[in-house]
């Protein structure tokens, strides 16, 4: 997700399927508008959402769809 101006809070790294991540935290904009499936997401780690079964439309997205049918 690209984002310019937020003030950005360093977490760390982690890798996720082989590659470093760098993590960050920032308040969402306020212009923002987001659907109740991105507001229950967003607060969520990526350990947490690796742990959970991806909905297929997201799993899609993010090009998981054979894992999630695993």
């Amino acid at each position: 997700m690209g984002v310019a101006g937020l003030p950005l809070r360093p977490l760390g790294e982690m890798r996720l399927d082989g590659e470093r991540c760098a993590l960050y935290q920032a308040p969402l904009p306020e212009s923002w508008r987001l659907g109740p499936e991105m507001a229950g997401l967003l607060p969520m780690t990526l350990q947490a959402l690796r742990e959970q079964a991806l909905h297929p439309q997201l799993a899609d997205w993010l090009g998981k769809q054979e894992e999630a049918r695993a």
